[in-house]
């Protein structure tokens, strides 16, 4: 069979694919073709293709888009924030994040104070460190250049030189 043939054939198999999940069920083909073939079958009416948050999706008919819903993605009830909670690492991370604040190395202190947000768990507490985090950046040295490489726009007299 042909690409079109069998990519149509595909869809009418599994409704409600993307593009890439049809290239990757179909290695014989490149991805490129795969996903041209899609798009030529809907633009000449051979299948339905929905479009929802951002994902195309392909179906052999307009009553198949009715029936199949996309995957959905799951609801979870635990919590979102990935670290650990411990509080002695976050204290270590804390006490490191002082010490480098204290020696003025603001920009490592606040990647100190990242990681100490990311093992956090408590909401009121990584609100405290994102704003020690952010009192390091406003404390951090802005470069300087010399006054010679510094070129302002706008109407210029003088010499360069």
């Amino acid at each position: 069979m042909s690409l079109l043939a069998d990519v149509q054939a595909f869809i009418e198999i599994n409704p409600g694919l993307t593009t890439r999940e049809i290239a990757n069920a179909l290695p014989e083909y490149d991805r490129f073709l795969v996903q041209r073939a899609a798009s030529y079958l809907h633009k000449h009416g051979r299948v339905t293709r929905h479009k929802g948050k951002g994902l195309a999706r392909y179906f052999a008919s307009e009553r198949d888009v009715m029936t199949v819903k996309p995957r959905q993605a799951k609801t979870s009830t635990a919590s979102r924030y990935t670290g650990s909670g411990d509080p002695k690492v976050i204290a270590a991370l804390v006490s490191r994040a002082e010490a480098l604040e204290a020696e003025g190395l603001f920009n490592r202190a606040a990647k100190v104070w990242m990681e100490a947000f990311d093992e956090s768990l408590l909401i009121n507490e990584r609100e405290a460190l994102s704003k020690r985090r952010q009192k390091c950046f406003e404390s951090c040295k802005k470069p300087v250049r010399p006054g010679e490489q510094i070129y302002l726009a706008g109407r210029f007299v003088g010499n360069v030189e």
